[in-house]
């Protein structure tokens, strides 16, 4: 119910309704204490439950959890979580010839096994904007830092005449259009914290503009609807 870093979000309200461990409460109270992200999310969790006249804490039936559950994740966002793989795992992937050369990791493409793999700490998730499809590929690239790489398609093809714009408090504008010979838009050298992406499409009758935010941390993505 807890994980190495975080506090899984099933675990905040098995924590309200009384059904952990004393030694996992333990552990899940010292955490909040130096974790401010999760005293943001607990904090959330416990507000949404006291909002239910009907919540109690007495054990709840499954379809009732559920319920409580949906309603807590539709107050925080969509959450994606880093997904760890070797290399050579990732390179099964259809998608990730789209993303990182082929020579990307050594020994991925070839016959011989590199001596050490590292790990990788990656996300993909895409998303639905108007007619178009953005999909997104976030990589760790150090403790607190990750590269950001998206594609933007139209009807499974690359979408045409596309601007993309990362924004963040305190920071210049970084902005790129998608280019007929690049697969994608890269933003490297991003440090955790709250960004917010616009993908513009430059049409004859004007331009159309969609935009999210989200935040990059230790735990993953998290994104504001």
């Amino acid at each position: 119910m807890m994980k190495s870093a975080c506090i899984e979000l099933e675990t905040f309200a098995d924590y309200l309704w009384g059904d952990i461990s004393e030694q996992e409460i333990e552990d899940m109270e010292k955490h909040l204490s130096e974790c401010d992200e999760c005293r943001r999310l607990f904090a959330i969790a416990n507000t949404v439950l006291k909002e239910e006249d009907s919540f109690d804490l007495e054990p709840l039936s499954e379809k009732k959890a559920q319920s409580v559950w949906q309603q807590i994740k539709g107050k925080i966002g969509t959450l994606y979580q880093w997904v760890r793989e070797l290399p050579a795992q990732i390179a099964e992937y259809p998608w990730f010839n789209v993303f990182e050369p082929a020579d990307a990791f050594t020994g991925v493409r070839s016959k011989k096994t590199p001596p050490a793999e590292q790990f990788i700490d990656y996300i993909r998730f895409v998303r639905d904007i108007n007619e178009l499809q953005a999909e997104i590929y976030v990589s760790k690239t150090g403790d607190a830092s990750a590269c950001m790489k998206i594609r933007v398609l139209k009807q499974g093809q690359q979408a045409k005449n596309v601007r993309l714009t990362l924004k963040k408090d305190g920071e210049k504008d970084i902005s790129f259009p998608l280019r007929d010979n690049a697969p994608y838009v890269a933003f490297e050298d991003l440090i955790f914290g709250r960004y917010e992406l616009l993908i513009t499409q430059y049409r004859k009758e004007g331009k159309q503009s969609d935009s999210f935010k989200f935040k990059i941390n230790g735990s993953g993505i998290s994104e504001d609807e």
